[in-house]
């Protein structure tokens, strides 16, 4: 048991430090970075246009970076118009939008619409239907004319690894039409960071609990059970 402990002993003394050190080497250059800390490089960012694709159904995509605005007073000061014409939308005062985003969309339909001509009056009717579009267009001025189109948004949240062995990461906002006849979509969202945690990444505990005591005598290393032991520890949290 005791020549155990003692080689054991003698392999953690090398693995330990080169294992505080590995961690304390990977907090240094691969932990996420956020490049969005300052009012120039959130309004360079919002000024990229968003990317998009097409799905192997047909759905047209939308994707752009999350812009993350490190405080709520930053955010009211770079998007004060958006935020002042929501709250009066949402019938809001003192409450604070902690994101926002806006679509832009263009809808092109092409079609053959069916024609329908009264005899009386002469005026012509023009109307067509299908899943995404209702039209029906009269030449009477003195009647209304009505079109409708559909669609269906679907909005969601993407990270995606970057960088040196896919470390860090960046958060994207995503924007999916079904509508097929959509021909251009584009995307930008904006939310205001979280308080950080301002716990001290470093902490210090004791307990109370059974044990081995390692100790050396004679030369050599000992081991004693003990059913109670204090126990201290310091913690660095990443």
């Amino acid at each position: 048991m005791v020549n155990f402990l003692k080689k054991l002993f003698n392999v953690l003394k090398f693995i330990v430090p080169i294992l505080l050190v590995g961690a304390f080497v990977y907090t240094l250059m691969f932990r996420p970075v956020k490049d969005q800390n300052n009012v120039a490089n959130i309004i360079s960012l919002d000024k990229v246009p968003s990317d998009t694709l097409r799905d192997d159904k047909g759905q047209l995509h939308a994707q752009k970076e999350v812009i993350l605005v490190p405080t709520w007073s930053m955010a009211e000061a770079l998007y004060k118009d958006k935020i002042d014409s929501l709250k009066k939308e949402l019938g809001l005062k003192d409450e604070k939008i902690l994101s926002m985003g806006t679509v832009a969309m263009v809808t092109e339909t092409n079609f053959k619409p069916s024609v329908v001509k009264d005899t009386v009056t002469q005026h012509i009717v023009l109307s067509y239907k299908n899943k995404w579009t209702d039209l029906n267009l009269t030449t009477d001025t003195s009647q209304l004319s009505r079109l409708i189109t559909r669609d269906s948004l679907v909005f969601a949240t993407i990270k995606q690894p970057y960088g040196l062995f896919k470390m860090k990461e960046k958060v994207f906002i995503d924007v999916k039409s079904a509508n097929p006849n959509v021909k251009h979509i584009g995307v930008n969202y904006f939310e205001v960071a979280q308080p950080k945690n301002n716990k001290s990444k470093f902490g210090f505990g004791i307990g109370v609990g059974p044990g081995i005591s390692i100790y050396p005598e004679g030369g050599e290393l000992k081991a004693k059970p003990s059913w109670v032991t204090i126990q201290g520890g310091i913690q660095y949290r990443f």
